[in-house]
This record gives structure tokens, C-alpha cells and sequence, in this order.
């Protein structure tokens, strides 16, 4: 497989994407099943993000923003895990614990 970069890079991406949604399913659950135990958050990190960049922006293109905020907020999270995957697959060398190593970086991530 590391003859193939593009495979190598689109399972990682793959495998990030899957990682992203996972966690955030098991979020969800987490906090349907037991909110009292959440760690407060007082922002999304998404929401976050657009918000910085948003208030950065002419008031023209803010508005603009506005329309698509709380989707782009929610596709920022799983960017950050695709990138993540993307990179791991990139730079690790040849390893036959995959799974082992994917599984330290998302806990890293």
C-alpha cells in the first residue's frame, strides 16, 4: 500500500472520518444518557472558530456567513478528523499495528 500514496491518504481520510463520527455518536449518547456527567462547554469549537473568523470579515461577507454557520461548524469538526487521518496516514511508516496506533492518535486528537 505505500507504493499507492492516494489510497494511502483516502483511507486515511476514511478512517479519520469514521474516527470523527464515532466519537461524536458516542458523545450524543453520552450526553442523552447521563448530561450531569458532561464536562460544561460554553461554546461548540466549530461555532467558535466561524465566529472568530466571521467577526474578522467585512460586514457584507458576514452576513453571508450567517446562512451557513451552523453547518459549517458541525463540517469543521469532521475536517479536523479527516485532516487528522490524512496526515497519520501520510507520515507513518510501514506498521502492522494500525488499528493500536489509530487509536493513540485519536485519543491524541
Amino acid at each position: 500500500m505505500r507504493d499507492n500514496i492516494w489510497l494511502q491518504l483516502g483511507l486515511g481520510a476514511a478512517a479519520g472520518l469514521a474516527g470523527t463520527v464515532a466519537i461524536q455518536a458516542l458523545l450524543k449518547t453520552h450526553e442523552k444518557v447521563s448530561p450531569e456527567t458532561m464536562p460544561p462547554i460554553s461554546e461548540h469549537p466549530g461555532g467558535f472558530m466561524l465566529r472568530k473568523v466571521k467577526e474578522a470579515l467585512p460586514e457584507k461577507a458576514q452576513q453571508k456567513v450567517e446562512r451557513i454557520e451552523s453547518a459549517g461548524a458541525n463540517l469543521l469538526g469532521l475536517g479536523y478528523g479527516v485532516t487528522f487521518g490524512v496526515i497519520y496516514a501520510a507520515i507513518r511508516p510501514k506498521t502492522r499495528r494500525t488499528l493500536l496506533e489509530g487509536a493513540l492518535l485519536g485519543l491524541g486528537a
